[in-house]
């Protein structure tokens, strides 16, 4: 059921779970060595649950049933939870994000969302978030944002019925990043075999591929406690260090010797050599200066790159319909140059550039023109207010 990965066990089966309007839908996953650790469906099963996925405990009996008359209950889970239960929405930046940065991100346009609609989000929040379809300027993703009570409350429930849930999570649209996993994974296994279609199976697979993946921003996991786990490990963990400490007491002595014996030889060398080493530690003297004056540019441009970055992301978010910005100066003076489809289009984005509060003076309109039915403009101001 296991594979040794590093230091790890990597888990080769498990059981992906989905909610559907008849009910559970429960589909087992395993990664044969046959197939080269290539995740498949080896059995979907479908349960009744009369509970909707708010019911936490009920939710918990329900799965805790199905699992044991289908003889799952030592698999590791993943639950993907409906949609509704969550708030869920999609967001575009002009910059590609990832990991913290991107959670980051995403919290600042939501709770700036919220000023501007005068509501407050809580401040436990978790995301679940998933990169969507891009092009060159825009990057789209999906977000899907619970607050931490309410998802500590299914582990700990799960836990409880003695289930091993190891990711709880929201489907995005499609699949997200891994439909092409979820399609590979349906695939019929034999010639003969033929595909069915079972309502919320391709969800229940996306849950049950993210369990063996490593933490990441499309899922959510418990926070785990390991001293439980240590004292059930006692005994052999008390062995493995037994065992540990007499081999380094046995092999102290020759290590000792073996120690002093070469670092006589070592003298002898660096006796030898003393010349040479002055030289390097004057080259490496040298380097290590130089090194430090580029990390000192580097924290320079960095620093001063700040607000520029903040400006990006703060445009991104904006409802610029029928504007394209094409290129952006910061300076003593901070200019926005971009092609607006009609006057219309451009007097709005003024107007809401104006009124949001960003900048510390509202933007200029210092040129604008007529090109190749466009309208070329530019906008001027003394920066931003950050």
């Amino acid at each position: 059921m296991f594979g040794v990965d590093g230091f790890s066990l990597r888990p080769r089966e498990a059981v992906g779970i989905s909610m559907t309007a008849e009910g559970l839908r429960l589909v087992r996953l395993a990664a044969p060595e046959e197939r080269d650790g290539v995740w498949t469906v080896t059995a979907s099963s479908g349960a009744a649950c009369s509970c909707d996925g708010a019911d936490v405990a009920s939710l918990a009996a329900a799965t805790c049933a199905a699992l044991d008359s289908l003889g799952w209950m030592h698999l590791p889970l993943g639950l993907a939870l409906p949609a509704e239960l969550a708030m869920t929405a999609e967001r575009e930046f002009p910059a590609a994000l990832t990991g913290a940065e991107l959670q980051a991100a995403l919290l600042w346009a939501m709770r700036a969302e919220a000023d501007r609609e005068g509501s407050t989000l809580p401040a436990d929040l978790r995301l679940c978030c998933a990169p969507m379809e891009t092009d060159a300027n825009t990057h789209r993703y999906w977000t899907a944002a619970m607050e931490e009570p309410r998802v500590q409350a299914y582990f700990s429930a799960f836990s409880a019925r003695g289930l091993r849930l190891r990711r709880l999570t929201i489907c995005p649209p499609d699949g997200g990043t891994l439909a092409p996993l979820i399609a590979a994974a349906r695939e019929p296994q034999m010639p003969w075999e033929e595909l069915e279609e079972h309502p919320g199976e391709c969800t229940a697979i996306y849950a049950g591929l993210l369990v063996p993946k490593p933490s990441s921003s499309l899922s959510w996991q418990a926070e785990h406690c390991i001293f439980p786990r240590l004292r059930r490990r006692a005994p052999e963990l008390t062995a493995g260090a037994a065992t540990l400490f007499f081999a380094v007491a046995v092999s102290a002595d020759a290590a000792g010797l073996m120690a002093e014996r070469t670092a006589t030889e070592t003298v002898q060398e660096e006796l030898r050599l003393h010349d040479a080493d002055v030289r390097r530690m004057e080259e490496y003297a040298m380097r290590r200066a130089a090194v430090a004056e580029r990390e000192r540019a580097l924290a320079e441009v960095q620093a001063e790159s700040l607000p520029l970055c903040a400006l990006l992301v703060h445009l991104g978010t904006l409802p610029l319909k029928g504007i394209q910005l094409t290129a952006l100066r910061a300076g003593q003076m901070l200019e926005i140059e971009g092609e607006a489809e009609s006057y219309e289009a451009l007097a709005t984005m003024t107007e809401q550039i104006a009124e949001d509060g960003f900048f510390r003076a509202p933007p200029v309109l210092a040129e604008v023109s007529r090109e190749d039915g466009y309208i070329r403009f530019v906008l001027r101001t003394d920066g931003v207010g950050l």
